[in-house]
């Protein structure tokens, strides 16, 4: 593994992967030789709002609500992160169970402890 001066791992030879940074040393490209495989945006204060293939099919991120590229530019909901306020101010996000056909089956606290159900899948917040 090699590393550029803040640290960033910029190759690892086990895997055969090149990684580049932006301005505020957050991932913004990571290669397979000349292939990409992972482009990432950001807003200014470091807050992802894309990940993407060279092919642009990927995900969009806007607030809580995460996004996934449809063909001809379209954007599916994917999930939602929801969260559960408590006295002290903070905030713990919840699960958000859907179906591989994308429709929403659950939201589950924090405290439920979901590791992985048959035909269904648990999307987190990012």
């Amino acid at each position: 593994m090699s590393s550029d001066f803040p640290g960033n791992v910029t190759s690892d030879a086990t895997n055969s992967l090149q990684s580049s940074y932006n301005l505020i040393n957050l991932p913004s490209q990571i290669k397979s030789g000349s292939t990409v495989k992972a482009n990432y945006t950001y807003l200014s204060d470091g807050t992802k709002a894309a990940a993407y293939t060279s092919a642009s099919a990927g995900k969009d991120y806007v607030g809580s609500f995460a996004y996934t590229r449809g063909s001809g530019g379209s954007k599916i909901l994917e999930s939602v992160a929801f969260g559960t306020r408590h006295p002290n101010g903070l905030t713990q996000p919840s699960a958000l169970l859907v179906s591989r056909d994308k429709r929403i089956r659950a939201i589950l606290p924090p405290t439920a402890g979901v590791r992985s159900l048959s035909n269904i899948g648990v999307i987190q917040q990012r």
